[in-house]
């Protein structure tokens, strides 16, 4: 239990938000978009978009980009209310 709780608060401390993707319709399953403490969004999607490229050989369109920051920036703004 103990380490547990010290990997959750070192998780917590390096990530300032993790949003699920559900890609199932590409055959890649639920992936998730994380953003490091200080990182932009869009930063944090280029490096998504990069690891599916590397990772998966998937190449996501620009729409598909642009609708995953958007959702990004929501989620954010709405963890600071």
């Amino acid at each position: 239990m103990a380490l547990q709780r010290d990997i959750e608060l070192f998780i917590i401390s390096k990530v300032s938000l993790r949003m699920p993707v559900n890609l199932t319709d590409q055959g890649l399953g639920m992936q998730y978009v994380v953003v490091k403490r200080g990182e932009t969004s869009d930063a944090a999607v280029q490096r998504f978009a990069a690891s599916l490229k590397s990772d998966f050989g998937f190449t996501m369109s620009d729409k598909g980009i642009m609708e995953i920051k958007a959702g990004v920036n929501a989620k954010m703004a709405a963890d600071l209310k």
